[in-house]
């Protein structure tokens, strides 16, 4: 009788480690799907930001091909052109940067 009250302790005491252990998994399981949304939301910004990027050098390329030519007035055209895109270029360095840094 005594054997049987030892043994009925125990699984009291093993169904109390077994609860503990499944609400840990479970803490941890939520956890890990936090991390996993935060990486998604990331991913995504970062897709965005990058298509956002090639559609900006998309147009660039579009304007310095209509720009090119030997006419003088359009050369002049296209320094100024280079100029404004050389500082898009920066704005969108620094925009990557910080990104980067997120």
């Amino acid at each position: 009788m005594e054997e049987l009250r030892l043994r009925d302790k125990k699984i009291v005491r093993l169904d109390k480690v077994d609860q503990n252990f499944n609400s840990r998994v479970q803490q941890i399981e939520q956890v890990h799907q936090q991390q996993l949304e935060d990486l998604r939301r990331q991913m995504n910004k970062e897709r965005s930001a990058k298509l956002d990027a090639f559609e900006k050098l998309d147009a660039m390329r579009v304007e310095m091909k209509t720009l090119e030519g030997k006419d003088s007035v359009k050369n002049d055209l296209w320094k100024d052109k280079c100029k404004e895109l050389y500082d898009i270029c920066r704005e969108l360095e620094q925009e990557n940067d910080g990104l980067k840094t997120q």
